[in-house]
């Protein structure tokens, strides 16, 4: 997808650990070379503007925003799409992030995180386009990453080659066991779990992966 547009916001700091934020976006989504197997409404295959607002809340006792070794952050986001304000698709989507660290010993941390995600068509609108479906699977993904899959693996499929068509639902779950070898070089042991589903299809323990 081709996406364009900006967003103006405010950012509001409760106290050092604590901020609110809210504003307005604009999004023009042109999405090409769709799969025919991937297509779940015409909103799939044409340009559309998305108009809205996006809330927000953070809460943040890392000891470190690169490497921390204790403490924990919280994200609370939604966003709000909507015709009174100029978008060609109606949308309510609502995501949590939580993030731990622990010390085990010296130069050993737990770093453990919960991603999760929804996304409802709200009014007169009927299917999530496929620019806002949710994608997990690889290094690196919208969400958190879960690593030993493809890029993208994870999630619903159709058709003759079963193609990803994304989810409106998404769960992740993170753990790693960080570790210094020497000087700056250092390892991981990680777990990683995931999935994504479509609402209508509803969920089931296979899709855990």
């Amino acid at each position: 997808v081709e996406q364009r547009g900006g967003r103006i916001a405010s950012n509001y700091d409760i106290r050092e650990s604590l901020s609110l934020s809210g504003g307005f976006f604009f999004e023009r989504n042109d999405p090409v070379n769709v799969k025919m197997d991937a297509i779940l409404s015409d909103s799939d295959l044409y340009v559309r503007n998305i108009a809205g607002l996006r809330l927000s809340a953070s809460w943040d006792t890392r000891d470190d925003l690169l490497l921390p070794t204790k403490g924990g952050s919280t994200q609370l986001t939604s966003r709000f799409a909507l015709d009174a304000l100029g978008s060609e698709f109606d949308f309510f989507e609502v995501g949590a992030k939580q993030s731990w660290f622990f010390p085990v010993m010296k130069n050993v941390v737990l770093a453990c995180s919960m991603d999760g995600e929804m996304i409802e068509p709200i009014q007169s609108s009927d299917v999530i386009p496929i620019y806002y479906r949710y994608f997990l699977g690889g290094d690196v993904s919208q969400a958190a990453p879960v690593r030993g899959f493809e890029k993208n693996e994870i999630g619903p499929k159709q058709g003759e080659f079963h193609v990803n068509v994304g989810g409106d639902r998404l769960f992740a779950l993170n753990a790693e066991l960080r570790f210094r070898l020497f000087g700056p070089i250092g390892g991981v042991l990680f777990y990683d779990g995931g999935a994504n589903w479509l609402n209508s299809k509803g969920f089931e323990w296979s899709d855990y992966r």
